[in-house]
């Protein structure tokens, strides 16, 4: 935001805000995860990453947006079709593949994660918020991500 939009605490809080998400986002991603072999393991991010993987295999097998998974649940459709919820991750990862495919899956959660904040912020002034209202909205949702979610949100699953 130019200088002047906010005033000295909104600049204080915008800056506390970010500073807590930096905090939470490293606990779920401490220094040097990215680069390492290994998928996210945590939460569901495990079911996530295997959906993204089955379709990755898919695509690369055959060219074809969908298929037959016979790992999944002793067989089930996969790909993009059938995975609401994991489309933009399934792409992204098929373009980034050749970074290595934890890495790219990885980097999907991360950039997710790290422009929360200014989704949540423009969602709110979309909605007619003003500026004080969206930045204690966003301030409102990132503590209940971090931190407030049953058992204390994603820090629950930190550290395996």
């Amino acid at each position: 935001m130019p200088s002047g939009l906010l005033d000295r605490h909104g600049r204080a809080a915008v800056l506390s805000l970010l500073v807590l998400h930096f905090a939470g986002t490293t606990i779920l991603f401490p220094p040097g995860a990215l680069r390492s072999p290994d998928p996210i393991t945590s939460g569901d991010s495990a079911y996530h990453y295997y959906q993204t993987l089955a379709v990755h295999r898919i695509l690369d097998r055959g060219g074809h947006l969908w298929g037959y998974d016979p790992f999944f649940m002793a067989g089930y459709p996969a790909g993009i079709p059938f995975d609401v919820d994991a489309k933009g991750a399934e792409l992204f990862c098929q373009m980034f593949a050749r970074l290595g495919f934890p890495q790219a899956f990885k980097a999907w959660a991360l950039i997710a994660l790290l422009l929360a904040p200014a989704v949540l912020y423009a969602a709110g002034r979309a909605l007619g918020l003003t500026r004080a209202e969206a930045i204690a909205a966003v301030g409102l949702a990132l503590l209940y991500w971090h931190f407030g979610r049953p058992f204390l949100g994603h820090l629950r699953w930190a550290g395996k």
